[in-house]
């Protein structure tokens, strides 16, 4: 029986990588950068580090920035010029793609643009809206959950609301992309969309969007040791309801937890 010692998502799993928002779409392949706009004379930001929920900033809001040192990566909240006004749920804009555009972007005070959440699985700059901050889901609104952002931000990290669906069903996701799950800022399991790829279950991957629908990219490492490796898993119930699994593994494999996120979620691992 092959056993691995530890099961977590993909680094590059869109909906929980701390880098969401760092690269051109939002945390998966690097597209073209996204032209700049022109933003309105502002005064100067105050200076030194900033609550984006309290939006304590005198002058300008307080928004997020993201710091890349070679493979570490830095969550920080910083008082910037006010560079537009665009509201919450309404397509925006960011100065320059890469760290270096995270928080910089058209979004007035409290919203942060990005791409996640989008229902079709869209995760290119077209599909950025602004999104507003938050710490629990029950300051969101209906049909979104707060889906944790930072990582290591201090003096508390902070998520965005998103929009969500139902896990494996139907409805909700647009343009042929189906409901994944993903973990909100509680660690709790939410739906989030995302595209489907030609990987198949069992295939190498690198990407969320590789593996076909139902499954997702998983990095394991044996028990017995060796280099960690990325296979496209089914998604499946880790706790059945009085009927059974509504989603329940093939022959010869068993539905096993995550190491991190959602505890009545998990994927399939061959026996």
């Amino acid at each position: 029986m092959r056993t691995f010692s530890k099961f977590a998502l993909a680094f590059l799993l869109t909906f929980a990588a701390p880098l969401a928002g760092a690269c051109g779409d939002d945390g998966l392949e690097p597209l073209p950068p996204l032209p700049t706009f022109d933003a309105a004379p502002a005064a100067p930001p105050d200076a030194g580090a900033c609550d984006p929920l309290a939006q304590d900033c005198t002058n300008g809001k307080c928004s997020l920035d993201l710091t890349q040192v070679a493979n570490t990566s830095t969550w920080g909240a910083t008082c910037r010029a006010q560079t537009g006004t665009v509201v919450i749920g309404t397509t925006c804009a960011r100065v320059s793609d890469g760290a270096a555009g995270v928080g910089k972007d058209n979004c007035a005070a409290g919203g942060y643009c990005t791409a996640i959440g989008d229902l079709g699985g869209d995760t290119s700059p077209a599909s950025r809206v602004c999104r507003s901050f938050c710490l629990a889901s029950s300051s969101c609104s209906k049909d979104q959950t707060c889906f944790a952002l930072t990582t290591g931000l201090l003096p508390r990290d902070v998520g965005i609301c998103v929009n969500t669906c139902t896990i494996l069903g139907t409805g909700t996701c647009t343009t042929g992309a189906w409901c994944a799950f993903t973990t909100n800022i509680e660690n709790g399991s939410a739906g989030q969309c995302q595209t489907a790829g030609p990987a198949a279950i069992g295939a190498t991957c690198d990407t969320s969007t590789a593996c076909v629908q139902g499954s997702i990219c998983i990095t394991t490492t044996p028990a017995g040791g060796g280099d960690p490796t990325n296979a496209c898993r089914e998604i499946c119930d880790v706790v059945a309801g009085d009927a059974g699994p509504t989603h329940a593994c093939p022959a010869n494999s068993t539905c096993r937890a995550l190491s991190s996120g959602p505890t009545d979620w998990g994927i399939c691992s061959p026996n």
